[in-house]
């Protein structure tokens, strides 16, 4: 998994919308709103993206993935290693 693909995932979502922010923020809205964003300044790349109370504490309990820093407070995760913990969860 890379950029691309988690692009492609967050634009096959009717409506979204992708622009820079903040420097090097890949933000992937809806209306507006915000619900992932891709940290291209750090190597490798983190995500950030919102989910729902119930799935954000099942999501914190994985290793690697916790409270976005500007975003716990709205049930953001960050994952830090996304690249690497998903290919080895998906066994690549």
């Amino acid at each position: 998994m890379n950029v691309d693909d988690i692009r492609a995932f967050c634009l096959s979502f009717p409506h979204v919308t992708e622009n820079v922010q903040w420097g090097e923020d890949l933000c992937f809205k809806v209306a507006k709103k915000i619900f992932a964003i891709v940290d291209l300044g750090s190597v490798p790349p983190h995500i950030c993206f919102k989910c729902t109370p119930e799935k954000f504490a099942e999501l914190c309990e994985i290793d690697g993935i916790g409270p976005a820093p500007y975003g716990a407070a709205t049930s953001g995760c960050w994952w830090n290693d996304w690249m690497r913990s998903a290919k080895t969860r998906c066994g690549t």
